[in-house]
């Protein structure tokens, strides 16, 4: 008897990955905090907090220009989303 085994991959998930990133983030893990949350920004999720966090992340890292855009997207959607 043979079995035919097809796996299915999850969809990616923005907002484990925004948790997983912050996480690393949060540890001073900057470089590791940035892959992830490229891995996120490419899911196309916007939502202030998930914005704020990336932008964060990219400031840790030296993209000061992403930074400022993504702290801005943020903020437009949610501006107390640095309080919360």
């Amino acid at each position: 008897m043979r079995y035919t085994h097809t796996a299915t991959v999850p969809p990616v998930n923005a907002y484990c990955l925004d948790q997983v990133a912050w996480e690393l983030y949060c540890q001073r893990r900057y470089r590791e905090a940035d892959e992830i949350m490229r891995s996120a920004l490419e899911c196309g999720l916007v939502e202030a907090k998930f914005l704020f966090h990336a932008g964060l992340i990219a400031y840790a890292v030296g993209r000061k220009d992403e930074a400022l855009l993504r702290v801005k997207q943020a903020l437009a959607l949610d501006p107390r989303v640095h309080t919360r």
